[in-house]
């Protein structure tokens, strides 16, 4: 069940236009969650951490690191964003370019910490 959601919000994602920057990628990601009204079974509805949050991390050149419950997602500063399932391995989902045609730019050696 938890699988279609994230297979409808990631479609949603790549018919959506690519963003220029850090913030526009972010309310791009956070308007498509709100315009699906994705819930877990509890009934709480889906969000990512606020770009200011306590737990949202430093990625890379002016990115960030947002940890979900069974995902990461990664924004570059350019916009070009990733979502990576969290399972034995790390799983790739998602990719979409910046507006400009920028890929999505890996930190190879980047782990996420743990925040309490």
């Amino acid at each position: 069940m938890m699988e279609d959601k994230v297979s409808l919000l990631l479609k949603s994602l790549e018919d959506k236009p690519p963003s220029k920057s850090l913030d526009e990628a972010w309310n791009l990601i956070s308007g498509a969650l709100a315009e699906l009204c994705l819930e877990n079974k509890e009934g709480v509805e889906w969000k990512i951490p606020e770009i200011g949050a306590r737990s949202t991390q430093d990625y890379g050149d002016g990115g960030k690191a947002f940890r979900l419950i069974k995902h990461f997602l990664y924004i570059n500063q350019n916009g070009a964003f990733r979502v990576s399932k969290i399972g034995e391995k790390i799983e790739v989902l998602f990719e979409k370019e910046g507006k400009e045609g920028n890929s999505f730019k890996e930190i190879s050696d980047y782990r996420m910490p743990i925040t309490r």
